[in-house]
């Protein structure tokens, strides 16, 4: 059985990359790399409540690299909502703040597809701004 730990480290770790992505600061040749880490049918509802699938959200990453130089993002208050043999349920919060002034906060689900041997893949996510 998958640790609760990685999982989490999984969430903390995907969103130190997206960070380094939209600050420029992963080449454009990672992007193939940083998308393998969702699920062929992964799915996602913005902030705003628009769906988006894993062609949708990679288009977001090419459009965006290096755009937003300022950008840091912090993750916590992670909690495992549930877990079954290939999945997990997990929600956490994330700060996005660029400058001094500006921060969002959304709180997120994501659905993870896990396996004890092989990588974990994001299947959803669904963000809500909280703040």
């Amino acid at each position: 059985m998958v640790k609760v730990e990685a999982l989490c480290q999984d969430i903390v770790d995907i969103h130190v990359d997206i960070e380094k992505w939209f600050r420029g600061e992963l080449s454009s040749d990672r992007l193939t790399a940083l998308m393998t880490r969702f699920s062929s049918d992964f799915s996602m509802i913005t902030t705003k409540g628009i769906a988006l699938d894993k062609d949708d959200v990679r288009h977001m990453f090419a459009a965006n690299h290096g755009k937003r130089p300022d950008l840091r993002i912090y993750v916590e208050n992670i909690d495992l909502v549930t877990v079954w043999e290939t999945g997990a349920l997990l929600t956490y919060q994330e700060t996005h703040r660029e400058g001094a002034a500006s921060s969002t906060v959304r709180r997120s689900t994501v659905a993870l597809k896990i396996s004890d041997k092989g990588p974990r893949y994001w299947c959803h996510l669904h963000e809500t701004f909280i703040q």
